[in-house]
């Protein structure tokens, strides 16, 4: 049986050479203090950006949890546990691509969207 990754097989390539880790060194952490200290913590920006912001914030970090878990737990490499492996990080996956089409297009109507599991944390944090 053939296990596949949706990511690494969706029709155009999402993870390019600027997300490999190694070709650039610490440039998550800077997008991701930028962002964070640039847009959510900057009161010059309206509301609704800090808001989406926190959200972008916090759908990097879902997406961020299948690696740590990978690297705090031996992945299975064949059985039943591969299985439930591969369609956890597919299911991970899937969620943050209809958020993110879902938000872009809401966002583009004007409208204040909260996506599930990241919507409220996001709401609190933005003052």
């Amino acid at each position: 049986m053939r296990h596949t990754y949706a990511y690494r097989d969706a029709p155009c390539r999402l993870t390019s050479d600027w997300r490999n880790p190694t070709a650039v060194p610490f440039a998550s952490v800077v997008v991701f203090f930028g962002l964070y200290l640039g847009i959510v913590q900057n009161q010059n920006y309206s509301r609704f950006v800090r808001f989406n912001g926190q959200q972008a914030i916090l759908l990097d970090i879902l997406l961020i949890l299948p690696s740590l878990l990978e690297s705090l737990f031996r992945p299975p490499t064949s059985g039943f546990g591969l299985t439930i492996f591969v369609s956890l990080y597919n299911t991970i996956w899937l969620y943050l691509a209809i958020s993110f089409l879902y938000a872009v297009g809401a966002c583009l109507l004007g409208k204040k969207v909260l996506l599930p599991l990241v919507g409220e944390g996001a709401d609190q944090q933005v003052m």
